[in-house]
């Protein structure tokens, strides 16, 4: 069915609420995640992520990655735990929040260099812990649950990729980049632009294409029971049902081309490049309502910068436009279709929260169960609260479902409970399927047969009491005729009299008659008490005989057919092994042979081309060797490393003897920094030794957000200790809260800046003295978490 949404009426606008706000422009596209406590994305620096507590306005990054960060996603709306992929690297982080500090902790990375292109994270059903369905060189499911259940605080976990993944067998192209879990383990992911794999808990699986060819921008598995897949091309969305052979249910079109579809319970969510935004629920294969909104920013594709979450009494969408991180909001009731969502975790109340201490000796997923900031919180219960659809709050945007029984309904081969249950897949079970079938057909027949039966001796009676009354009639009418023609004949007299022979014959015919009346009493009885005697006979004989036939024939009939069908089973079972086993060593062999011919040939070309370079590079040596140039080239070093002494002779006098002004000072040292020149210009305004300076320095960049950042990136540890020592000495009321807030952001930036003695010393004196005075409560809570810093 065809369904155009674009005219569903006028679109109703979405709220928009902003961020966070960024100085500069990038031309890179954000990272963006989002879960109910922290907002996650990326810096000018791609490699480094920002970490925001929604709760208490703190902040931390994540600084492990070397490359750029192409995706991070959490497990779910409640989480605090997110994964993380870069080019080559890939990995699980934990968050937890203390007061206002952010603190971040890597549960464990791949020592492979392998590049994660998508991740799905579901609840595994045994553990009920987070595991994931990835997508790199193959799709497999990645076992995350043992290594989060086992983690403790401060270890140092890199495990290889193939000792916690389970690849499916399905090849995937380099252009495959989606991913999707849906109720009931179902699994999807693409295996090439164009195509899907669906797979049912890793057993049975269907390949094909949901957009006609066309090339896919989204894909989404929704909770609704049985499985409904969505798939997106940028003309229309295709909404499939996966339940065994796939088939098309819909295709939606919104009358512009479509840039990102997204899933939250059972309602899918279209985003079109005229800044609007559709949402369609679904319920049992069925759309039950439709809506259409107006957004107020132009939402760019994909899922690396836009997370969409279901939230109280609606849809909200976080994304990266530019200059800003938005959030569009409408207000959407979800469709309930009588399944369970997504299993997630329900907060415990207030009272049952416990404390940190209790929860800081073995880390777990404290997100899964909760979102309350500040602490960590306890491992979940054994079996996770299964939410309904109607409350898409206690479910999280992007929960996932454990891995349950096939989709399915499977029939019950065995009625009796007390009997061996036997599987209910595979050849053995279409062979006890055929052999019910053929028992209930041979059933059929012999009712059938005995019905007949039944049917004829019922009928018998008045089959025996009709010849009898026609045999009756034939005797008397033979008897009439006889008499007929004895009158005719003259042996007897019509008249008086009569002669003896005549009075006998005429006594004959009437015994003859008067016995014939008699005789048909006597027989209408005599065949009612025979029939039943003759019925009851029949039955006793052949209930018994009957029954022991057809016994012994079922029993025969189900036994040939079991054994043949095992035998056919073991038999194909053994050749299938053996072909295959015999297919996979063929193939594997001709791989290495022909990785081997190829290392081989890349071995010789480089061997070669590195002979003809050293041979190059020797020649030119010599030739550098033999001019000369190498000891002018001394020469000429130790001239400029004199020349340098000499000038910085100089330029200390000058320094010293020259008065220059504070503002002068500070203007020259802000040029520096505005100039990407950050070590130069703090190097600078250091060597004047005015700490009066240094502290009017810095007060005036806390004013400029867009160097505050780019400042607190540059790697200079003892610097950092000098401008700490100049910040302590402050000795004014107005200076302190700058003072204060640069103090806390060095020590939470680079705490190696206190390792000298006299620096923590500084500090701590620091934050002692101005303890003593009569501040703001901001102040002193500031200080107090220096003072934190410094332990």
């Amino acid at each position: 069915m065809q369904i155009d949404l674009c005219e569903e009426g006028v679109p109703v606008q979405a709220s928009v609420v902003d961020v966070a706000m960024f100085k500069e422009p990038t031309n890179r596209t954000r990272v963006v995640a989002e879960s109910q406590q922290f907002v996650v994305y990326s810096l000018k620096n791609p490699a480094t992520l920002r970490v925001l507590s929604r709760g208490t306005g703190g902040q931390g990054t994540f600084k492990l990655h070397k490359n750029e960060v192409e995706l991070a996603k959490f497990v779910n709306y409640k989480s605090s735990v997110i994964a993380t992929a870069a080019k080559d690297e890939f990995f699980v982080w934990f968050i937890n929040v203390t007061g206002d500090v952010v603190e971040t902790y890597k549960y464990f990375s791949i020592q492979d260099q392998v590049t994660i292109r998508s991740v799905s994270w579901f609840i595994d059903s045994k553990s009920r812990t987070p595991d994931m369905l990835v997508l790199y060189g193959s799709a497999a499911q990645l076992s995350s649950s043992r290594i989060i259940k086992d983690y403790t605080r401060g270890a140092e976990v890199e495990v290889p990729l193939k000792d916690i993944t389970i690849p499916f067998e399905h090849a995937v192209s380099q252009d495959a980049s989606l991913t999707a879990v849906g109720a009931d383990g179902v699994f999807a992911f693409t295996v090439d632009s164009v195509s899907v794999a669906a797979c049912w808990a890793r057993r049975g699986s269907s390949t094909f294409r949901p957009c006609d060819g066309e090339t896919l921008v989204g894909l989404e598995l929704l909770n609704d029971k049985p499985a409904t897949l969505a798939a997106a091309c940028d003309a229309f969305v295709a909404v499939w049902s996966i339940e065994g052979e796939p088939s098309r249910l819909y295709k939606l079109s919104v009358g512009s081309p479509i840039v990102m579809l997204a899933s939250v319970l059972n309602t899918f969510a279209i985003f079109s490049s005229n800044k609007e935004l559709y949402l369609v629920d679904v319920a049992n294969k069925q759309i039950s309502n439709t809506t259409r909104h107006g957004l107020k920013y132009q939402v760019a594709g994909g899922s690396r910068s836009n997370v969409v979450n279901a939230t109280e009494g609606g849809v909200s969408c976080i994304s990266d436009f530019g200059q800003r991180l938005a959030l569009h909001y409408v207000k959407h009731s979800f469709t309930s279709s009588g399944v369970s969502a997504a299993p997630a975790p329900l907060p415990p109340p207030r009272s049952q929260v416990p404390s940190v201490a209790a929860s800081v000796q073995k880390m777990v997923d404290p997100a899964i169960i909760s979102a309350t900031p500040g602490a960590m919180m306890a491992p979940p219960p054994p079996a996770y609260v299964a939410s309904s659809v109607a409350a898409p709050m206690a479910m999280g945007g992007s929960g996932t479902t454990p891995i349950l029984a096939p989709p399915q309904q499977r029939s019950v081969l065995v009625a009796n409970p007390t009997l061996p249950q036997v599987s209910q897949d595979g050849l053995i079970a279409q062979a006890l399927q055929t052999t019910l079938s053929a028992h209930n057909q041979t059933k059929q027949s012999l009712s059938s047969v005995i019905d007949n039966t039944f049917g004829v001796l019922q009928i018998g009676p008045q089959v025996l009491k009709r010849d009898h009354s026609n045999l009756v009639t034939l005797s008397l009418e033979a008897q009439m005729t006889e008499l007929q023609n004895i009158v005719k004949s003259g042996e007897i007299s019509i008249g008086g009299g009569a002669s003896s022979s005549q009075s006998g014959s005429g006594s004959n015919g009437f015994e003859s008659q008067l016995l014939s009346t008699m005789t048909e009493d006597i027989a209408k009885r005599l065949a009612e008490g025979i029939v039943p005697g003759l019925r009851e006979a029949l039955l006793s004989d052949l209930e018994p005989q009957m029954r022991t036939a057809v016994a012994n024939m079922l029993k025969k009939s189900q036994k040939d057919t079991f054994k043949t069908r095992v035998d056919a089973v073991l038999k194909n079972i053994a050749s299938e092994f053996v072909a295959e086993l015999e297919r996979k060593q063929a193939n594997y062999q001709k791989q290495f042979v022909d990785y081997g011919k190829e290392v081989r040939k890349a071995s010789e070309t480089s061997m070669q081309r590195l002979l003809q370079q050293l041979d190059a590079t020797e020649r030119e040596l010599q030739s550098i060797q033999s001019s000369g140039i190498l000891e002018e080239l001394r020469a000429l070093r130790q001239e400029v490393k004199d020349l340098r002494e000499i000038a910085a002779q100089a330029g200390q006098r000058t320094l010293a003897s020259s008065e220059l002004s504070p503002a002068t000072a500070i203007e020259t040292a802000k040029q520096f920094i505005q100039s990407n020149e950050v070590q130069h210009g703090l190097s600078y305004i250091v060597r004047m030794n005015r700490p009066e300076t240094t502290i009017a320095l810095f007060e005036e960049l806390k004013s400029m957000a867009d160097v505050h950042d780019a400042l607190l990136e540059m790697k200079n540890d003892t610097l950092w200790g000098d401008i700490l020592l100049h910040e302590s000495s402050v000795r004014v009321s107005d200076n302190l809260p700058s003072a204060v807030f640069w103090i806390k952001s060095i020590l939470a930036e680079h705490p190696g800046s206190v390792k000298a003695p006299a620096v923590k010393t500084a500090i701590s004196s620091f934050v002692a003295n101005w303890k003593k005075e009569t501040l703001p409560a901001a102040v002193v809570t500031e200080l107090n978490s220096i003072q934190k810093y410094l332990k």
